[in-house]
């Protein structure tokens, strides 16, 4: 599974599930913060940060994104 995390609100909710390395994240560019960064390294987490900030318009785009690096596999989406 891969979590699409919108806000730092989401990532801190997750954050827990996420710890175990077994998903990937990806985050818009103002969400996560040098602490959040050490977090997901220190437990290898698979991150990506898009380098634009995301906002309704850019969901569907984003999740297409997703959907390319990670084909088949089913995607969280912070609502």
């Amino acid at each position: 599974m891969v979590f699409f995390v919108l806000s730092k609100k989401g990532f801190s909710d997750i954050k827990k599930i996420i710890e175990s390395g077994k998903y990937s994240i990806w985050v818009g560019s103002e969400i996560l913060d040098e602490d959040d960064i050490d977090f997901i390294e220190s437990k290898d987490i698979d991150y990506t940060v898009f380098n634009y900030t995301i906002d309704q318009n850019d969901i569907q785009s984003s999740l297409e994104t997703i959907y390319e690096h990670h084909p088949n596999e089913k995607v969280w989406v912070e609502m």
